[in-house]
């Protein structure tokens, strides 16, 4: 059972905002999913549960040419909200294949899944991948920081402790994208992720998850040097219970080339050097 803790259902940002400046040790949820079970077995405390269900934080909507998310859409809205399927369409794919079946995809939030930033996440690869931006809103009014910014460690971002995720923000746009992964079952987190996107140019970037504490993109001119470009910038590979770090850096070249020819085969494009 969750120990004795106040629940506080706010109903606007302003309101939320004030909660956790004033609760010396505030827990916000979105959708749960990651707090409320660590509550459970008593791995953190909270002086207060902050729910933001009322907040009106569940919307998605086009704004000033950019796809605006609310921090509580959850993972089964975004599998089926035409303006993401369309503008956004890598977030769909993602959405539609979160571990956890139904009951995750109905509950969790991508908000909520970007400010626990755990590297075994599918969210913040993808959200590097796409250039979001994260809006935050605190005692000093708001502010917009770049996904790549945004998460700084296993488990940490830069949103301060006064603060709260509003909504995270893409380029409305159809650029040519592939996500591939790797898991050990199709009920565990991934071991390995890759969001594959490409520039009008024909430039390809590819942005690595669940292989470090945060997201690392690489920028390679040919499928040829993924795996040295990836073994240059694989420093300090996760490690966790789904994998030692030395079989993530193993297998991460395998799935970003995966990515990469997926690529290929949406832009109509090879640049030969396949060896496999």
């Amino acid at each position: 059972m969750i120990p004795p803790v106040r629940y506080r259902a706010p109903e606007s940002i302003a309101a939320a905002i004030t909660l956790l400046s004033d609760e010396p040790e505030p827990v916000i949820v979105g959708g749960g999913t990651w707090v409320l079970p660590q509550l459970h077995r008593r791995e953190r405390s909270a002086s207060a549960i902050i729910d933001l269900r009322r907040v009106g934080l569940d919307d998605v909507r086009l704004a000033e040419g950019r796809l605006r998310i609310g921090a509580t859409v959850t993972y089964s809205t975004l599998a089926a909200d035409e303006l993401v399927a369309t503008r956004a369409p890598l977030l769909a794919r993602m959405a539609a294949q979160i571990t956890g079946g139904v009951q995750v995809r109905n509950q969790g939030t991508i908000g909520g899944s970007a400010c626990y930033a755990t590297p075994s996440s599918d969210v913040p690869g993808c959200l590097v991948a796409l250039d979001a931006e994260l809006e935050l809103h605190g005692p000093g009014g708001a502010r917009h920081v770049p996904a790549a910014d945004f998460f700084t460690g296993a488990q940490e971002t830069a949103r301060n402790d006064d603060e709260l995720l509003v909504a995270i923000s893409v380029a409305a746009d159809s650029r040519p994208w592939a996500y591939e992964k790797l898991k050990l079952s199709e009920s565990s987190w991934p071991i390995a992720t890759v969001a594959g996107t490409a520039s009008p140019g024909g430039s390809v970037t590819l942005t690595l998850g669940a292989v470090s504490a945060t997201p690392l993109r690489l920028k390679p001119r040919s499928e040829a040097e993924i795996p040295e470009l990836l073994d240059a910038a694989l420093v300090a590979p996760w490690d966790d219970v789904l994998a030692p770090a030395d079989y993530r850096r193993r297998v991460a070249p395998a799935i970003a080339r995966r990515a990469w020819r997926r690529l290929e085969t949406v832009t109509g494009t090879d640049n030969g050097d396949h060896d496999d």
